[in-house]
């Protein structure tokens, strides 16, 4: 990378990574701002775009208002390095979409799950080759998966979540209709 005309590839690799390795250093705390794992998130995208030549696409669908909601650090993450590892069409721009949105369930059953008139709902789609209907099955049932030490992330993921939240949060894994697999996260609503 440091050959003639890659130095600005260098330093721009440098910076990402550093931003990436002090946020994994602060990540001790149980809940931080979304903001901060959005940008986590995006650090992570750029230093994967810089390494495997611009094949990432990254879309980012939120509200200001939302900057200050308590999540786990490093969980959305885990999902991103899930699709990146295993979703990457082959030769084709890998698109990811991450959308979080409030929903008010004061007036549903949902309200006593959540413990909270509102849930917040996070959700994590690509473009790429989908997931094995095997896992989507054992993790939408709580159970942990894994084969041959793949999809441990989705597996720790979902042990934390059950830590963190008892059995107020819904973890949902889907293949997309047409190509592609989605994540959908639904946690209690906490601004900070």
């Amino acid at each position: 990378m440091l050959s003639i005309g890659e130095t600005e590839t260098a330093r721009k690799m440098l910076t990402f990574t550093s931003k990436y390795l002090r946020y994994l250093f602060q990540a001790d705390q149980d809940f931080i701002n979304l903001s901060s794992e959005l940008a986590h998130i995006e650090d992570y995208i750029n230093i994967q775009n810089l390494r495997l030549g611009h094949t990432i696409k990254y879309e980012l669908h939120t509200k200001e208002d939302y900057a200050l909601v308590q999540v786990p650090p490093l969980l959305l993450i885990t999902f991103v390095e899930n699709i990146i590892k295993h979703a990457i069409p082959h030769g084709e721009t890998l698109d990811i979409r991450i959308n979080c949105d409030k929903y008010d369930c004061s007036t549903d059953s949902l309200s006593a799950k959540y413990k909270t008139p509102f849930y917040f709902e996070i959700t994590i789609s690509d473009n790429g080759q989908g997931l094995d209907e095997e896992i989507i099955e054992k993790i939408n049932n709580g159970i942990s998966v894994s084969k041959d030490g793949q999809h441990l992330g989705l597996s720790n993921s979902l042990k934390r979540l059950e830590l963190l939240y008892d059995n107020r949060f819904e973890l949902i894994l889907a293949n997309n209709d047409a190509i592609g697999a989605k994540v959908i996260l639904h946690i209690p609503y906490t601004p900070d």
